[in-house]
Parts: structure tokens; sequence; C-alpha cells
């Protein structure tokens, strides 16, 4: 929510008809043959006495004739049929002989196949009508929005099948080893993660570069700014998980993720929630997917990065709160352009949710407080005094999240009206970019697997139960490590 926020889109990225050939616009007539110099020849050319004055020349014909008059027949010379003088050219004319012709444009390409970037030409939407020039425009930009949203939809298919395929051969690997029982679970996790991050998303890159990035302007976001931003994505957070925790009521399950990120140990939750997470997620899911679609709608673009970030996490659970997380992340990373911005929020989420909440419930043994609540009042307040370091922390972080909580409650009502938005180069009708975004192949493709993945977690019972933090993609994995642990027993 920048408090004067400015267009980033630069002139030359505009979309703007094809002009005339340079060459053909540049070129002038010779400077020799110029209309002035030689209308100045002919009329030097009148003035100068090499012919007889008009007067004497009469006088001469009429000798003539009167001397031929009285001549015998015989005597006339031959007639003949003398040639005219050449008379000199035309100035003007001449002056235009060598003009040059009319350059013959290429021939349009056919329809369909087309390519986005240079279909169809600028000529051939000139010579529309002009009612019918806005919908050839909207036209053409709809189909090009359509074939760059489906490369991204295969880019981000192809991610999530070199993952599951590298985390596959991960486990192989991990069962095979001869210390296999005594690998802990926070190299477990990095490994499972490993072929994403390291193989997968790379990758992508093959796939994403058929669709070019627009180029636009940096800007700074204040501290204040990012601080509300912040506090604003507390009760997303938690109100998001509310939601997925109900849907996943019905298919309640073992909490086996929770239980992995409970016994790993805090370098570990770290490097992959608050460093490997924020930067490979933030650079493929904001930069490379918002850079090469903005230039059809801000908003469009924002929309389905957090669609796709919601569900690359896998499950019901992570679902809701990760697409509220992406709307705000891939705001501000569209208001700024600087990727940084965003990696840092999402490593403080992450830290929180990540790192310090897991930290936090481990102070306290809440399943023995919960069988001396089961008893009576005394065995509460005699466990509660024996926890007692453990419950000043729990309750000292829960009175902190509760005010972050309505602090960011307040944040979000009193400046909806200020997130900004900017019409790009090639912006899409309203109430079209949702549907042109998604109604592709690739993207459909994509949208197929993803839910299945979730429905999959849910049917098999592997849907973790972490809460409103985000683990940096781990929660996909969670199906890995219960297979992992399969083969481990």
């Amino acid at each position: 929510m920048p408090q004067q926020p400015q267009s980033q889109y630069r002139p030359e990225n505009a979309a703007q008809p094809v002009a005339a050939d340079p060459e053909y616009a540049a070129e002038s007539l010779p400077q020799s043959e110029s209309p002035s110099q030689s209308s100045s020849e002919a009329q030097s050319a009148a003035q100068t006495p090499s012919h007889p004055s008009p007067s004497q020349a009469q006088q001469q014909s009429e000798a003539q004739m009167h001397h031929e008059a009285q001549m015998p027949q015989s005597q006339l010379p031959p007639q003949t049929h003398s040639q005219m003088p050449p008379q000199p050219a035309d100035s003007a004319d001449s002056a235009y002989t060598a003009y040059p012709v009319l350059p013959a444009y290429p021939a349009p390409p056919a329809y369909p196949p087309y390519f986005p970037q240079i279909f169809p030409p600028a000529q051939f939407a000139q010579m529309l009508p002009q009612q019918w020039q806005a919908w050839w425009q909207n036209k053409r930009r709809a189909r090009a929005a359509k074939h760059d949203y489906s490369i991204v939809g295969w880019a981000l298919t192809l991610i999530i099948g070199v993952w599951m395929v590298g985390s596959f051969l991960v486990m192989v690997g991990v069962s095979l080893s001869k210390n296999s029982e005594s690998i802990p679970n926070g190299v477990l996790l990095l490994l499972s993660n490993l072929p994403l991050y390291a193989i997968a998303m790379p990758l992508s890159l093959l796939v994403l570069r058929n669709v070019p990035r627009l180029a636009t302007k940096r800007f700074d976001m204040s501290p204040g700014t990012f601080i509300k931003l912040f506090v604003a994505t507390v009760p997303i957070m938690y109100i998001g998980a509310i939601l997925g925790n109900l849907v996943a009521a019905p298919f309640s399950a073992e909490d086996t993720l929770d239980s992995a990120l409970m016994n790993t140990d805090y370098v570990s939750l770290f490097l992959l929630t608050c460093v490997c997470a924020p930067i490979f997620e933030e650079w493929i899911f904001r930069k490379e997917i918002i850079d090469r679609t903005r230039k059809y709608g801000e908003k469009t673009a924002i929309i389905v990065s957090a669609l796709c970030f919601g569900l690359f996490h896998g499950n019901v659970r992570q679902f809701f709160y990760a697409f509220g997380l992406g709307l705000i992340l891939g705001y501000m990373y569209v208001r700024t352009s600087k990727l940084w911005y965003s990696m840092l929020m999402h490593a403080l989420v992450n830290l929180n949710g990540g790192v310090i909440s897991i930290w936090v419930t481990s102070q306290i043994d809440d399943k023995a407080l919960s069988r001396a609540m089961e008893q009576s009042a005394d065995a509460t307040m005699r466990e509660v005094q024996r926890q007692l370091g453990g419950v000043i922390i729990v309750g000292v972080y829960a009175v902190i999240m509760l005010a972050l909580f309505i602090a960011g409650i307040v944040i979000l009502v009193r400046n909806r009206k200020r997130f900004v938005f900017f019409d790009a180069p090639e912006q899409l009708e309203q109430g079209t970019g949702v549907k042109t975004a998604l109604g592709n192949a690739g993207m459909i493709v994509f949208l197929v697997i993803g839910i299945l993945m979730t429905i999959s977690a849910l049917v098999m019972s592997q849907i973790p139960a972490d809460g409103p933090g985000d683990v940096g993609g781990a929660g996909s994995a969670t199906m890995l490590l219960q297979m992992l642990g399969v083969l481990l027993g």
C-alpha cells in the first residue's frame, strides 16, 4: 500500500502499431533534381538568346512563303518532315521520375497457427473498420494470454513431475542405505525437497523462457508499509487455517508431518522454511510467473500466482492460507518489482509458523495438561505450576498473536481501498482475466493434478494439521515422508 504509487510500465513496453518502412519514410528527392532547382534552370534557359525573337521569326517565315509562291512547282524544295527539336522536359516531371516504389509488406502469418508476439500485424488491424478494431485487439490479447498462461501451466506441471520422480529416487536411495534408521528427520525432510529446489524449479525455465518478461520500473517500499502488510498476513493465515481445518475435519487423520516437524532439529527447520522455501518459491511463483503474465492484467497475474501457490502445497489445510498469503506477496512484488521484499515477508511468516510456533508449543506437555484437566481442578493447578515457565511462554505468544490478529483486521478494513492497480499494456477485458488465464490446456492440466494431489491426501489420511504456519512446501511432501517411513520400517 505505497503512499504514492506510480505506474511501472515504460512507454516502450506498451503495444504500438508497426510503423512504416523507415527507409521509405526517410527517403527524399535527389538534391540535383529538386523542383526549385529545375524551375530556376528552366527560367534561365528561356531567357538565353540562342533563338531569334518572335517578330524576327515571323518576318523570315512570311518572306520565305512569298518567295516560294513565286517559284515554279518544279523548283520547289522537296517536302521533308523535319524533326522537332527536343523540348526541355518539364522540371516538375523530371524531379519525380526516381521516386521510390511503395514497399511491399510481407504476407501476414496464417491464422492459426499464430505467434502472440507478431500476430496480427498492426497493418491488418488498421485496415478494419473503426468499430471492429477494439474487438480485434481484445481477441488478439485473449489468444496471446491463453498461449502464455498455458506455458506457465505446463512449466508447473513439469515441476511437480520432476519433483515426484526425484523424491521417489531419494526415498529408494535412503531405504537402500545401511544407516537409514539413523538418519535424522530434518535430513529426510531436506532430502525430500532437494529435487524440488535443486532440479525441478530450475528445469522449469526451459519452458517458461518461451514467454517473454515484461520490463517494469522498480520502486522502494517504506518500512511502515512493509510492517502493515506483515501484520495483515496474521488474520489471513489464521482464517485460512480455520477454513482448511473445517474442510478437512471429516477426514481427520494422523498428524504425520506435524510429528515429523516436532521431532526435527531447528537448524533443518530454519534452512527449509526460512531460506530454501522463500528464495525458490518466490522466485518461481512471483518473479517468473508474474513477470511473464502481468502484461495481461495485474490482478489476474496476482490471483493466478496465488492459486498456483496454494495448490502447490498439495493439501486442504495449507491451501487457504497459502492462497491468502500469495495474494499479499503478489501485491508486494507487483507494486515494487523487487523480489527481496516478498522473500523477506515469506521468510518472516515461515519463521513464525514453522519455527517459533513449534518451539513455543514444545515448551509445555499438552498431553499431561489434558489428563490433569480430566481429573480435577486441583490436578490441573498442580500441573500448571509444574509447567509454569512453558505456560507463561505460550500465554505471552498467544496474547501477541491475538493482538496482531486484531490489528491485521483493522489494517485490512481501513486500507481496503488503498490497494492500487494499474492497467497493463495488454490489459484484458474486465471480467475475463481469470477465465482466460485458467481456460487453456496447460493450466487445466496443472489444476487437475493439484486437485488430485489434495484429494489423494484427504483419502489417504496424510494431511498435516500444522496450524497457520507455512512450512515452505513441506506439506506437499507428506505422502513422500509417509512412504519413506514405510520403507524404513
